[in-house]
Order: structure tokens, then sequence, then C-alpha cells
């Protein structure tokens, strides 16, 4: 898990809105601005990932999952999706728009080679994400496969 240092704890309570069709004081449009990203992609998620919608039987069931899951929607949202589909074709996804890549990348580019964890300088906590090392404690039973060439 992160150390306390590593994180920038924001709070943005709700605010009291007026009746329904007045217009949004200061305070709410800025709690809005501040959480568009984290709403954004909840909703993105919430469309996209059959695992994150409200009623299925596909949900993760283990914290490793989701997290894995997670990942591949990150790379999809930043690196193969582009910022808007309705621009044309010449539009940006949001790694060309930060200086991360000079092209759209496709699925193929994606998974063409595979990256060992052990090979690569990972922060934490991915390397114990990606040896799936975290415990659900919701679940009595935590079995671990140990498998021998796995990686």
């Amino acid at each position: 898990m992160a150390e306390q240092d590593d994180i920038c704890w924001e709070r943005h309570p709700n605010v009291q809105r007026g009746p329904r069709g007045a217009p949004r004081n200061a305070q709410a449009v800025a709690r809005d601005t501040a959480l568009f990203p984290a709403d954004l992609l909840h909703k993105i998620f919430r469309h996209t990932l059959a695992h994150h919608r409200r009623e299925t039987i596909a949900f993760s069931r283990r914290i490793n999952a989701a997290m894995e899951r997670f990942a591949v929607a990150i790379v999809w949202r930043n690196f193969v999706k582009k910022v808007s589909e309705r621009r044309g074709a010449d539009v940006p996804t949001p790694a060309m728009l930060a200086g991360l890549t000079d092209e759209r990348w496709t699925w193929r580019r994606v998974l063409s080679q595979r990256l060992f964890y052990h090979r690569t300088e990972l922060p934490r906590p991915w390397p114990q994400l990606y040896r799936r090392e975290w415990t659900t404690p919701q679940l009595r039973s935590n079995a671990r496969h140990e498998l021998a060439r796995a990686f």
C-alpha cells in the first residue's frame, strides 16, 4: 500500500444546493470541477466494464481481479481510446496530449510484448498486484496458486 507521504488528501464535502433548477452556487461549481476527473472515470468504467455495473453477475470476487481489469481499462482509456469519438479520425489520446506517445496505440501494440515485473522497476504496489499477493479480507479463503512457470 502507499505510504502516507505518497497521498495528497483533499476533501470536497457536499454543499447545500438550492431548489431544483436553480443555478449552482460557486462552492458547488468548485466541488464539481474538482471531482470531474474521478466522476468521468467512474462513468466510463460503469459504461464499459461489465464487472463495474450495478446489476451484474460478472463482478470481481477478488481485489486482484478488479485491479487487473482496471489496469487494462487505464491502458485503453489513455493509449487506445481517443479523447473524443465525435471529432473525427485525427483526434489524439490522453497519452498523446501528455506527451507519452506520438501515436494512438492499437491492441496489437499493447499486447505485442510480454513485460516481466522483475525486469522493470515498478512502484509499489504493482509487483504485489502482478503476483496476485493482495488478499480480499471478506473471503475466508485467499488460496494462492504456486505456478512453476508463471513468470
